[in-house]
């Protein structure tokens, strides 16, 4: 079974088309972290942090992969 990012692509993932400039990456990256990091949510419960922590991950990664 291959990663979610591998499935979908780290561009796909952080809403970007290929070739996007390395601004625009980090600036697409930081909004999204912004919106589903489990800290920035703290009465969420015990399912949805996990489900946040899930896709933060998920960013992340999309966003290493990008600029690694």
């Amino acid at each position: 079974m291959r990663p979610a990012t591998a499935a979908k692509g780290p561009w796909r993932i952080l809403g970007l088309a290929e070739g996007a400039t390395p601004a625009e990456v980090r600036r697409a990256y930081r909004a999204l972290a912004r919106r589903f990091h489990p800290d920035a949510h703290p009465h969420a419960s015990e399912s949805e942090r996990r489900a946040l922590a899930a896709r933060f991950d998920e960013l992340t990664r999309a966003y290493r992969a990008i600029v690694a």
